[in-house]
């Protein structure tokens, strides 16, 4: 199917985009495979006009799959438009999922992201921080954490307790 579907005009293509809309998120994880071999041009502006779309409308995971679909597809350079995806998400769980489709991106298949890649994730990450409310943006820092980046993380400080920072920089605290 991946083969009949790199040709434009391909009649699998108005399949799999009507599929996108009539059926059930684990109905239509199980054509990602074809999705992943889906080259025609055609495609692809659907696919990116889909993801730019909001997220929120998916339910049941479509979007969730179109998107891991992009990144393994895109690596690295799907993370711009998987960051405004996370910025406009409304949810918390779409948000989350997005987060986790942005490391996948980077991420190889086994072992730890390689540094180049780490350093754009981070990069992306710390962007996104920045426009996003402080909850999200201790989400963000988790992630960090998770791949390493421990400074990247504690940069962030400042975004997720924002009430807490002090004219000259340093935070207010007390101990018990």
């Amino acid at each position: 199917l991946a083969q009949t579907c790199s040709k434009e005009g391909a009649k699998i293509i108005p399949f799999l985009k009507a599929g996108y809309i009539a059926m059930r998120g684990i109905e239509f994880e199980q054509w990602d495979d074809t999705l992943l071999g889906c080259q025609a041009e055609s495609f692809n502006s659907w696919m990116v006009q889909t993801l730019t779309s909001s997220p929120e409308s998916d339910t049941d995971g479509k979007w969730e799959t179109l998107a891991g679909v992009y990144a393994e597809r895109e690596g690295s350079a799907a993370l711009s438009l998987l960051s405004g995806a996370a910025e406009g998400s409304s949810n918390s769980r779409t948000f989350e999922a997005i987060l986790s489709t942005m490391q996948d991106a980077v991420s190889p298949a086994f072992g730890a992201i390689p540094e180049g890649k780490a350093d754009e994730l981070e990069t992306s990450l710390k962007a996104l921080a920045a426009k996003v409310d402080p909850e999200r943006a201790r989400s963000i820092a988790d992630r960090l954490m998770n791949i390493g980046r421990e400074s990247a993380a504690a940069s962030l400080l400042a975004t997720i307790y924002p009430e807490r920072v002090q004219g000259g920089g340093g935070f207010m605290y007390a101990g018990v």
